[in-house]
């Protein structure tokens, strides 16, 4: 029974994983609740908190000087940490401050 339990949380993850990315690429604004940036040599990350539905999800989006190594985006859950979706970079990421209403 247990594995049919764990197995469930982790398609349930993936699948919303998938759902926010799309939302994403379709424009649809997350809200930021955190903002970070880590260096180490020449890579940097920045790293976002975003609370979506009420869920806690990461987007990172990694920048390399290093040849060989691609700039990318993703999307990782903060149920299971080694779960991610990376994506291409796009043309541009926008991060804008929202006003509280």
């Amino acid at each position: 029974m247990e594995n049919a339990i764990i197995e469930s949380s982790v398609t349930d993850e993936l699948r919303k994983l998938n759902e926010i990315a799309l939302r994403m690429i379709n424009g649809e604004s997350m809200k930021v609740i955190e903002f970070t940036t880590i260096t180490e040599g020449k890579d940097s990350a920045d790293v976002a908190t975003l609370l979506v539905d009420d869920e806690i999800v990461y987007f990172v989006s990694n920048t390399s000087e290093d040849e060989g190594i691609d700039d990318f985006i993703e999307l990782r859950s903060s149920k299971f940490m080694e779960m991610s979706i990376s994506l291409p970079r796009p043309m541009f990421t926008r991060f804008k401050p929202v006003k509280e209403v």
